[in-house]
């Protein structure tokens, strides 16, 4: 699984920093936290509220956009 933001609480694209806070503050330190640099996230956008993220799988398949389940556990089998 991989965790991809689209931006951090300011609307800007994550550096290293956020990726690192953001993944702390969300318990998604288990999985590779990553920044959407080429602005891909208005594709998968519902809610337009910050934090936006979506969460892909190993096969690359969007699991879920923008929910608030937060725990990679529940996006295992």
């Amino acid at each position: 699984m991989i965790k991809l933001w689209m931006e951090d609480n300011s609307g800007n694209v994550p550096d290293e920093s956020d990726l690192r806070n953001m993944a702390d503050s969300y318990d998604m330190t288990s999985v590779p936290n990553l920044a959407d640099d080429m602005n891909l996230w208005v594709d998968y956008e519902n809610d337009y509220g910050i934090p936006s993220y979506a969460v892909i799988g190993p096969d690359m398949t969007v699991l879920a956009a923008d929910t608030y389940n937060t725990s990679p556990s529940a996006w295992l089998d």
